[in-house]
């Protein structure tokens, strides 16, 4: 998760406009369905 919101910091820094909450939220999403966690 560190990595990732490093990343995304990277991406803000480079595009002011780039959504970092919405992008991790997307992100955290995708973890879910691929663990097995996701509500469905």
């Amino acid at each position: 998760m560190i990595a990732l919101m490093d990343g995304l910091q990277v991406q803000w820094l480079l595009d002011p406009e780039f959504d970092m909450g919405a992008a991790l939220a997307e992100h955290v999403e995708e973890l879910k369905r691929t663990w097995g966690t996701a509500r469905t």
